[in-house]
């Protein structure tokens, strides 16, 4: 999926205020100072740039008037004359503050860091004004020096004196060292002086989505979609999320938005296309991929999508060539390769499937789609194999039992089966693996509910375990474990002649499924249990016996293995539902690891 538009919308101009401008006391110059002063007093900030850009090379001994002049240059966007003016004002007078402040503002605004840093260093009168240690603060934030923008900004605040844009200010740096708990009480604070300000309320989305509390960030782009319905980058925002909450309706109708927004608008494309091709939708995912392509037939991600969807569509020599248009710009793409990957073991090219995959692991040795298909390619052309990650995945396929993790266990169950009813499902949702039966969206970690944390607790100290055990391998599964991972959870009823299609899940690093309920069976056997295979979806395969592993849960049962690792249901008889929550650990500070398509 196209990832999420989260840049930090970043405001550096102070909104000067305009009643404490000078006295207009009359000088003999080009034009009429009092004229200018009276204008911006007025807030006619257009008729002032009028009157100010004709004499932007007047030859005047007036600092203030420089500074005028620049203010009105610069809040009309024009930096470039803005500069000039406020040049020739430092020139004459070095030392005025309003000044020093007003042309690092404007450097700031062009990204002209160092030029600002040297205004700053040349000025020495009142150097702990709280202004100018904001503008230190915001130049060295520039400059990449997060520790002095840091103790700068926390200068200023401890003066506590009104400095234009402080909080929002620092709450955009605080954001961009990851310090989003932080981060969202000073945008707070911006708020309650400007509560209409946009861009403090769509990065406030932005923190949320760091956070992963995502019905908090839906709740902030809306905010911004209230106040500006045009903003394309709330609305983009929102369709991801609630993609990766598979609430596709949802999604769907807000990329059609955009687009009737704005019908060029590729990524809102590509991220339909994306969606409509998880769905198996593959000719309405090619028509959109391709007009993402008319538009721009370089667009990396427009490539890779329109490559995995033609695979889907079984046209596997159209699928390598777009995937290699791709790799010829970045011979590094893992999606490009991974498509390729695919294409090739469908058409049975092994030593192609070899020489790719030989390229993915010098570039992600844990790379998902190789760790499911090479112990496959391995155990089926009788080849060594090569794999760092994981090379017998069954080796890591472990149950636990929830009463080791709380006393209570049955009312526990009984208490989360009851709270389960409370989250939308839906009968076998197209493009998932469900059959006669429903699944919940995979929602269930971000309910603020204490039954729904209490599980968490539970499914971490048994993944805990779990890395305990193996924690002698020295397979990449085990010693590269991700240092950061969020958990997320869906529900899965299956009734009678219920199963899941064998299927694995590529975004994930580790999955597991906790059984709620267990029915009692008909007939004995491996009714209802879980299957794990090196054999998944229609890859294909020349010897019959492939390897499996087979686990008879019960009721508390927690089987915890290698997300790569393809797995199914075998369908079961009863008058009972069988009830199980899977969840996947998911790595990364964004939590999504490389997938196909996008």
């Amino acid at each position: 999926m196209k990832k999420t538009s989260s840049n930090i919308k970043n405001t550096s101009k102070n909104l000067l205020k305009v009643d404490n401008f000078f006295p207009t006391k009359r000088k003999k110059i080009l034009f009429d100072k009092a004229r200018l002063s009276a204008l911006l007093k007025s807030k006619k900030f257009k008729e002032s740039y009028n009157l100010v850009l004709p004499n932007i090379y007047i030859k005047s001994n007036d600092s203030d008037l420089w500074f005028l002049m620049g203010f009105s240059c610069r809040i009309s966007g024009d930096v470039r004359s803005a500069s000039i003016c406020l040049k020739n004002g430092l020139a004459l007078d070095p030392e005025d503050r309003k000044l020093v402040v007003m042309y690092c503002m404007n450097c700031i605004d062009q990204f002209l860091y160092k030029e600002a840093l040297i205004c700053l260093e040349n000025f020495t009168n009142d150097r702990v004004s709280p202004d100018i240690l904001n503008a230190y603060a915001l130049v060295h934030r520039g400059l990449g020096n997060e520790k002095l923008a840091g103790q700068y900004f926390q200068k200023t605040l401890r003066l506590n004196k009104p400095v234009e844009n402080i909080f929002y200010n620092y709450a955009v740096f605080l954001s961009s060292i990851k310090k989003y708990r932080l981060s969202l009480k000073y945008y707070k604070k911006a708020l309650k002086i400007f509560p209409k300000n946009i861009n403090a309320l769509f990065n406030i989305g932005t923190s949320f989505v760091a956070l992963r509390d995502f019905e908090k960030a839906k709740s902030s782009f809306l905010q911004v979609i209230s106040l500006d319905s045009k903003h394309i980058n709330a609305h983009l925002n929102l369709a991801t999320l609630y993609t990766l909450q598979s609430d596709h309706e949802k999604a769907e109708e807000i990329y059609k938005t955009i687009l009737d927004l704005s019908p060029k608008n590729i990524d809102a494309m590509i991220n339909l296309a994306n969606i409509s091709y998880n769905l198996k939708y593959y000719n309405e995912a090619k028509a959109l991929a391709k007009r993402a392509l008319e538009l721009d037939d370089k667009n990396i991600d427009s490539l890779n999508i329109f490559a995995a969807i033609l695979f889907g569509l079984e046209e596997y020599e159209d699928s390598i060539s777009y995937s290699k248009k791709v790799l010829n710009t970045e011979p590094s793409n893992l999606i490009a390769l991974m498509n390729l990957s695919n294409a090739h073991y469908h058409r049975r090219d092994w030593s192609l499937v070899e020489d790719t995959f030989d390229t993915i692991r010098g570039i992600d040795p844990c790379n998902p789609l190789m760790a499911s298909l090479e112990p496959l390619l391995c155990y089926d052309r009788g080849i060594e194999n090569k794999s760092k990650f994981l090379k017998d995945p069954f080796r890591y396929v472990k149950e636990f039992h929830i009463k080791d993790y709380t006393k209570e266990f049955d009312t526990f169950l009984n208490d989360f089966l009851n709270f389960a009813k409370t989250i939308p499902s839906r009968e076998e949702p197209a493009g998932k693996t469900t059959v006669s039966g429903l699944q919940t969206l995979p929602i269930v970690f971000e309910q603020n509910k204490k039954i729904s944390k209490d599980l968490r607790n539970i499914i971490e100290k048994s993944i805990k375990d779990y890395q305990k055990y193996f924690e002698d391998s020295n397979d990449y599964f085990v010693s590269r474990w991700p240092s950061r991972s969020s958990l997320k959870g869906w529900i899965v009823y299956l009734r009678s002649q219920g199963f899941q299609t064998s299927h694995n899940h590529l975004s994930g690093w580790m999955s597991g499924v906790l059984y709620l309920n267990i029915p009692k069976m008909k007939d004995s056997g491996n009714e209802g249990a879980i299957k794990f295979s090196l054999h998944g979806y229609d890859y294909p395969k020349s010897k019959n016996n492939i390897p499996e592993k087979i686990i008879m849960p019960v009721t508390g049962s927690i089987v915890l293995f290698p997300s790569s690792l393809y797995h199914s249901t075998i369908p079961f008889d009863s008058n009972e539902n069988r009830i199980s929550l899977a969840f996947d650990l998911m790595p990364g500070n964004q939590a999504k690891r490389v997938g196909l398509g996008l």
